[in-house]
This record gives structure tokens, sequence and C-alpha cells, in this order.
């Protein structure tokens, strides 16, 4: 794949970010600790100022890995190259765990972060609000470096991703690839103290630079990122809507 820099979400960028405050497990600690899967039950938040909700779909939770190019997809339809048998991501919100839509590429944890900012948890979590003085607890996935989560944008016009700005040691930055281009590191290392907090990047989102299937992939560097979420916004009327 042809890598391009992109101009958009420089790490000033996200360093204007509110700090969302409130401490986690560090990352070498997160990711040695006995983890706890989300259940399968479908759920829907609209997470209001953080970013677009949508209807979840309940998915096996097996991890997948993403398919090689020697490995093809024997159920993928012939004439489909960009990660066979993998469907579009849904115009929304799709979470970490929903494996259907987002494959996992190196070896990326679940485990359990508390975390304080304007999201709510997943209904299967209770759905409280997290933004109360002590936050709330939550199962997402934990990134290490080079680990990735991967899925297909098509018809998409917008694409973000949920990270965890934490004061932990070990904290890295995400890389997040759109159709072939490379946009600019976004760090979500803090000098907080306080409890991590979740915000968009990059912000405004990505714009997506073909209506037509391609890879869309975030992959952290330089350590460890907590991941809750993608949102892909699509043109009105939603073209890969049922």
């Amino acid at each position: 794949m042809t890598r391009t820099h992109a101009t958009l979400a420089t790490l000033a960028t996200l360093a204007t970010l509110p700090v969302l405050a409130l401490l986690a497990t560090g990352c070498a600690e997160g990711r040695s600790m006995t983890h706890t899967s989300r259940s399968d039950a479908a759920f829907v938040t609209s997470d209001a100022g953080i970013g677009l909700g949508g209807p979840d779909a309940t998915s096996p939770r097996p991890d997948a890995a993403i398919p090689s190019s020697d490995e093809p997809d024997a159920a993928a339809p012939p004439t489909t190259t960009v990660l066979p048998g993998v469907p579009a991501l849904r115009c929304g919100r799709t979470y970490d765990h929903e494996s259907t839509y987002l494959l996992r590429g190196g070896a990326p944890d679940f485990a359990t972060i508390r975390h304080r900012d304007g999201t709510s948890l997943p209904s299967d979590e209770g759905g409280a609000s997290c933004g109360g003085a002590g936050g709330c607890s939550e199962n997402v996935t934990l990134l290490g470096d080079g680990d990735e989560l991967a899925g297909v944008l098509e018809r998409a016009a917008s694409f973000s991703v949920q990270g965890a700005q934490s004061g932990e040691p070990g904290t890295g930055s995400l890389l997040v690839t759109v159709c072939g281009e490379v946009l600019e590191p976004m760090s979500y290392a803090s000098s907080s103290t306080t409890l991590p907090g979740f915000v968009n990047g990059p912000q405004p989102a990505a714009p997506v630079p073909t209506l037509e299937r391609c890879e869309v992939s975030v992959r952290a560097t330089g350590g460890c990122v907590w991941v809750r979420a993608v949102t892909v916004t699509c043109p009105t009327p939603n073209p890969n809507q049922p």
C-alpha cells in the first residue's frame, strides 16, 4: 500500500482538546492483567457530544485475525479484494468488540479501564454516564505498540476513533490510515495525574478520499493506547445502509 501523509489531525489539534480527567491501570500492567470480555448483547449509546451513535449488531466474540493476501477467505465474493468477507463499517458508531466489522491484528487485549469523559457505557455494561467525579469502568481494547484494528469503508464521508488520553507511563500514539492515506500520528500521552478520558480523533474527523471499498486501520505506535469505538459518517441518504 502506498502511504502519503495527510494534513489532518496534527498533534497540536489533539492537544487542544480538554483534559478529561481522573488514574487508570498503567499500560504494561493493563496488558498483563486478567481481562474480562464484553457480552455479545446488542446495545445502543449516543454519547452526546462525543460522536454519532448507531444501532449495534451482535457478533461472535472470537478475535478475528486480519486476513493476509496469501490466505484468501473462501466465503468472500470473488470481486472483493479489500479484506474479503468483511462488511463495511456502518454509518455511526461501531464498538471495539464488534469482530464482524473490526479485525484485530497483533495481540491486542480486552481490558477494563476507569475513565471520566463525556461518554456513556454501552447498555450491556450498565449504560451509566462517565462524566461524574468517579468516572466509570469499561471493558475496551488495549492496543500495544504495533497492534491494530482494521475495517472496511464503503461510500463513507469521514472516519474517527475514540482513544483515551492518559498520564500513565507507556501511553503512545495512534496512527490512522484511511484508504491508503496515513494521517499524522495522534499522541494520547497526557501530563494529567487524574483519570484518562476518551476523545475523538482526528478533529475534525478525517475525510474519506474515495466512495469505493477501501481499508481503514488504527495502529498503536510508541506505546499502548486504549480504544473503545470508531465513528463513520456517511452522505445523506446513507447509501450503505439497508
